[in-house]
């Protein structure tokens, strides 16, 4: 039976809040986790390494829920940096 490899990028943190009520660590502490952590991946892992890059974004992207700016903001620039890499 052949081998299957893989990684699952489903790292995130929350912390609803106004933006205007958070201050730059918050922010970061919220977006590290999805950005930074597929940045990280994306160095460590030669391509065609594995068989399998699964990244879990949210439903925050369209919903928009208030108090989660920087989360939305996190999970739309995993999105995007993942079209990216597809087109390449």
């Amino acid at each position: 039976m052949a081998r299957s490899t893989g990684v699952f990028h489903a790292a995130g943190a929350i912390d609803d809040a106004p933006i205007a009520a958070k201050d730059l660590a918050d922010a970061h502490n919220v977006l590290s986790p999805k950005v930074d952590g597929a940045r990280v991946l994306n160095e460590l892992i030669p391509d065609g390494a594995v068989d399998v890059f699964a990244v879990f974004s949210s439903t925050s992207v369209l919903l928009e829920a208030p108090g989660q700016s920087d989360y939305i903001a996190a999970n739309r620039a995993l999105d995007r940096s993942l079209r990216r890499a597809a087109t390449v």
